[in-house]
């Protein structure tokens, strides 16, 4: 409530009026403090400057709020964005995907991989992205940049690239990827999870993309990834990070710690 009153006087037009003529009026109310302080002789009772000091400091405390009240206003409350990844159960689940082939419904095992965002500030964040930008591989003993993406990814259980709001102490999770059952990725064509030229028995990382264009360029097939991804909020500064992949290429049915050790393992740097 005290808040919401500050931002309303701030607001008002009157109240900046008034503090511009204290950042006006505090310099000479200081000066002709010390001057009436050092008029007098050592031997003359000195004049009382308390009432010019006083009222020279608070124009200066004024005038400070004036310059510098939004900066601090925005250092203290404001929202405080972190991502963490732990390659273990909490940050993984093991869904059924299902879909539509052929006119008949099909479901594969999954397996989802998310990153945790969490909102440590004092107030929410607007308009939350996780923004995949770059991919390289590990080829020859060099990374090298394969792809640029340039899209959000999806937000784990929204389906959605956008976050409206992420409210102070609370996180929510942003998908990676998703592998499926190599054996069942035909079934899913229509929905661009089948990778040309790799086997079905070959297990393929699919990026939770916010578009999954016919190139398949969001699908990874075995090999070593790093995946650079921002976080970003309309008030708050870009985070940017970077997830270590590696696609094994093996697949584990109903076994999430097996898949987690020997399938595929994901590092954020």
């Amino acid at each position: 409530m005290i808040r919401n009153w500050c931002r309303r006087l701030w607001a008002s037009h009157w109240f900046r009026l008034v503090l511009a003529i204290c950042v006006f009026g505090g310099v000479p109310m200081l000066a002709r403090a010390v001057e009436v302080w050092f008029s007098a002789a050592p031997t003359e009772p000195r004049q009382d400057a308390s009432p010019y000091l006083l009222l020279g400091v608070a124009a200066l405390i004024a005038s400070l709020v004036a310059l510098f009240g939004d900066a601090v206003r925005r250092w203290i409350w404001r929202p405080v964005l972190t991502m963490e990844y732990v390659h273990g159960p909490d940050y993984c689940d093991t869904p059924v995907l299902r879909g539509i082939a052929r006119g008949q419904q099909v479901a594969s095992d999954c397996y989802y991989f998310s990153v945790r965002i969490a909102n440590k500030g004092t107030i929410s964040a607007g308009t939350v992205e996780v923004f995949a930008t770059d991919l390289r591989q590990y080829v020859n003993g060099n990374w090298t940049l394969v792809r640029r993406y340039s899209v959000d990814l999806k937000w784990a259980w929204l389906g959605v690239p956008r976050l409206p709001t992420l409210a102070p102490k609370t996180d929510r999770f942003c998908n990676i990827g998703h592998i499926i059952d190599p054996a069942q990725r035909a079934n899913f064509a229509q929905d661009n999870e089948d990778l040309p030229g790799v086997g079905q028995q070959t297990t393929v990382l699919s990026l939770d993309l916010e578009a999954r264009p016919n190139s398949g360029i969001h699908l990874l097939q075995p090999g070593k990834y790093r995946l650079t991804i921002q976080l970003v909020a309309e008030n708050h500064r870009p985070i940017t990070r970077t997830l270590e992949i590696d696609v094994k290429g093996t697949w584990y049915p109903n076994n999430l710690q097996t898949m987690l050790q020997q399938g595929i393992t994901i590092e954020l740097l």
